[in-house]
């Protein structure tokens, strides 16, 4: 407890820098996700970071802040199981939850992004999914004054090994290829580190170690951090999710690192 509760106390003193390294109030921020529920698994401590009001606590919709702008793009509806229209109801509700608008929600239901371990998505599907929803982001008055745009998604590891999320990282990194198009929108991104398993159910045990790691080497990298607010956060998001609450869920939501600290490493782009 005494670990989680210096976690959320060095959250706060972090949050301002995370806010600077990603653009501040000078940058639209879009996250990346594919399913439902990807964004209060993995996403918490970003999420919260950019848009909570200094000196807000807890989960719920009181704690939607005026920090950063943040918008969410989720490029399946998860209808694996055939609930996509219920996940995408649960998703609005989290989000809010979280600080991000229902009008800065975006939820595809593309025959080509379907929620699925055995289903690859493509590249180039991905990538034009991205483009569109940065076009309709900085088309909004409030957003083109606005100088950065910056794209949070999965890294290549995809955190849980999902194949969805490896191509979320897949279809950003064909984004960031095309020099023009990020020029014009001067796009930045970031990917949220797959954590090896022997940290990822540490708890604020592993969550410490992983913030300690990056310390060491902050210029490489940016961190979100939560403490306990994170995992509370999270929870209550999770709620909304009713349609996933299986049994362990409650014990990831518990245990894992994700709802702590989340580290977060540039995107370049190799060209191919």
């Amino acid at each position: 407890m005494a670990l989680a509760g210096a976690l959320g106390y060095l959250g706060r003193s972090v949050r301002d820098k995370l806010r600077a390294t990603l653009g501040g109030d000078d940058a639209d921020v879009l996250l990346v996700t594919a399913h439902p529920d990807d964004e209060c698994m993995f996403f918490t401590p970003t999420i919260r970071t950019l848009v909570e009001r200094t000196g807000a606590a807890g989960g719920g919709p009181e704690s939607a802040g005026d920090g950063c702008g943040v918008a969410l793009l989720c490029l399946s509806n998860g209808d694996a199981a055939g609930l996509g229209a219920v996940r995408e109801k649960e998703l609005l509700e989290a989000a809010e939850g979280l600080g991000v608008p229902r009008d800065d929600v975006t939820v595809l239901n593309d025959e080509r992004l379907q929620d699925g371990m055995r289903t690859t998505w493509p590249a180039k599907a991905v990538c034009g999914a991205v483009r569109r929803e940065v076009e309709r982001l900085r088309s909004k008055p409030l957003r083109r004054k606005r100088r950065l745009c910056t794209i949070i998604t999965f890294d290549a590891g995809g955190v849980s090994g999902h194949p969805n999320h490896r191509a979320c990282w897949e279809g950003v990194s064909e984004l960031m290829r095309d020099t023009a198009f990020c020029r014009k929108h001067n796009i930045r991104a970031w990917t949220l580190r797959s954590e090896p398993l022997f940290l990822k159910y540490l708890g604020p045990f592993g969550a410490a170690a992983r913030y300690l790691q990056h310390a060491y080497r902050p210029r490489l990298s940016a961190a979100a951090v939560c403490g306990l607010g994170g995992v509370s956060a999270a929870a209550w998001a999770m709620r909304a999710h009713e349609s996933q609450m299986v049994w362990f869920r409650h014990f990831y939501l518990a245990f894992t690192t994700y709802t702590m600290v989340n580290i977060l490493d540039p995107l370049v782009a190799m060209p191919t």
